[in-house]
């Protein structure tokens, strides 16, 4: 089975209304209450799961970068 060494996170936000003057001053707090998970990819944006095993195992990544230009 193939798996990647480095595993990302993609988090995600619950919806929180600021000002506007806030995000000009960048000036917005989240806490650890309003993130979530809700995948993980390698560093070419491949799906998989948190151990770092691909869901897909039919796709070799490093031939990704060839199709994303």
């Amino acid at each position: 089975m193939r798996k990647t060494n480095k595993i990302f996170a993609r988090i995600g936000f619950e919806d929180k209304v600021v000002t506007l003057e806030d995000v000009n001053n960048n000036d917005i707090k989240i806490t650890q209450d309003e993130v979530f998970i809700f995948g993980y990819e390698d560093e070419h944006g491949e799906e998989c799961k948190e151990d770092g095993t691909y869901l897909l195992q039919h796709i070799d990544p490093n031939q990704i970068k060839m199709f994303k230009d």
